[in-house]
This record gives structure tokens, C-alpha cells and sequence, in this order.
């Protein structure tokens, strides 16, 4: 069957489409090729971690290697104090939350920051403080009953780091407290909503006497 001119005009586009394809991935294999080239050779012997530490500087190691049962993973949890609309702060006011710990991993907390809907008094400038932050079940708390002011606490990606982490066990209730530190009344206008964020990383309970001894934060 002869071909009319615009199906063979449409003939030769598809083979250089075709052509360009394969050169596009031969080009592809080549390149990928001279970057494996490149690489430090693994050896099969030592693990994965022991291989990458002989490769790879220490602040790059990743903390997820090895067993499952040494495992150390980032993890943050999150709670919320909605104070309401035009919020007023009284010498009484005060909000409570919790999270709870995975069964299966504990906590260890070595950050905290916070977030806010408002810029003003009901929010970013509310006169509030971080009462505690404790294991209900066995009332141990990072700030030893001293307060700590929302205001000195980091956000925008800056948290606030703890100079000691306190760990919570597998299945953990933790509770969190916030409270006004006002003498009188006072009177805002502006969304009351604060969120604060605890960071830190998930460990099995089989590794964490190492973690507490080796971490440097």
C-alpha cells in the first residue's frame, strides 16, 4: 500500500522521535555509568554501616542502620492550646494536652518550638508559660516545676534545644500544660490558637542505654 505524503511526512517524525528517545537513554546509561565509576568501591564485608562510615563524613551518617531493633528514627509530636477568638488572659486561664508514645519505640525529647495564628497579645505575644511537660505515669518532667515562658521558646525552624533529653518509655502519656502568668485581666483581640511542637527521635527500648550515653546535641 503506498504511502500518502502526509503519512510518510508522519513516518519519518515518529522515527526521529525514536531515534532521539534512544539516544536520550543511551546518554543516560553512559553518564550513570561514569558516576558509578566514581564511587568509593564497598566492600560485602562489615555491613552497610561500617562501609558508609569508612566513606562518608560522620555528620552525613545516617541514624537508621543496622538491625530493626537499632533503629533511631527523627520524630515529633505535636500539641494544641486553642484559646479561642479575642482571648482574655486571667491569672486562672489555662489549657492542657497530651500525646501518647508509640508502643512500640520510645521518646527521647530534645527539642521544642512553638507556632501561633496571631501576631499580637492573643497570640504571638500571649503572656503564657509552659507549666510542665511530664510522663503521667510517672510524673517526671524536664523543667523541674520552673516555668518556662512561651516567649523564649524558638520557631520558624529555630527550636529550642534541651540541654538534657528526657526519655519516655513505649506507650507513654505525656501531658503538657499552659498557662497565663497575668496578675490582672487583660483584654486581646486576635486568634488565641498556639501550637507547640516536641521534637526528638524514636529508639527500641534495647538501645537506649547506648543512645543516652553517645548522643552530643
Amino acid at each position: 500500500m503506498e504511502l500518502t505524503r502526509t503519512q510518510l511526512i508522519q513516518k519519518i517524525y515518529e522515527e526521529k522521535e525514536r531515534q532521539r528517545t534512544l539516544r536520550r537513554e543511551e546518554r543516560n546509561v553512559i553518564a550513570r555509568n561514569k558516576y558509578l565509576q566514581m564511587q568509593p568501591m564497598i566492600s560485602q564485608e562489615g555491613g552497610l554501616k561500617a562501609n558508609l562510615q569508612r566513606v562518608i563524613p560522620t555528620h552525613l551518617m545516617p541514624v537508621n542502620l543496622g538491625e530493626l531493633d537499632e533503629i533511631m528514627q527523627p520524630y515529633h509530636f505535636r500539641v494544641s492550646f486553642d484559646f479561642g477568638t479575642d482571648p482574655q488572659w486571667t491569672p486562672t486561664t489555662n489549657l492542657k494536652d497530651t500525646f501518647q508514645v508509640s508502643q512500640n519505640m520510645g521518646f527521647l525529647m530534645v527539642a521544642i518550638s512553638r507556632s501561633w495564628k496571631s501576631s499580637e497579645w492573643a497570640g504571638y505575644k500571649a503572656p503564657l508559660k509552659i507549666d510542665y511537660i511530664r510522663d503521667a505515669q510517672t510524673t517526671r518532667q524536664f523543667n523541674n516545676n520552673n516555668p518556662i515562658m512561651l516567649n523564649n521558646i524558638g520557631y520558624r525552624g529555630k527550636p529550642t534545644m534541651m540541654d538534657i533529653p528526657i526519655y519516655f518509655t513505649p506507650n507513654s502519656v505525656v501531658e503538657v500544660s499552659l498557662s497565663s502568668f497575668v496578675n490582672e485581666n487583660w483584654n486581646t483581640t486576635g486568634n488565641g490558637y498556639q501550637e507547640l511542637m516536641i521534637e526528638g527521635y524514636q529508639i527500641h527500648e534495647k538501645n537506649v542505654e547506648a543512645v543516652l550515653n553517645a548522643i552530643y546535641l
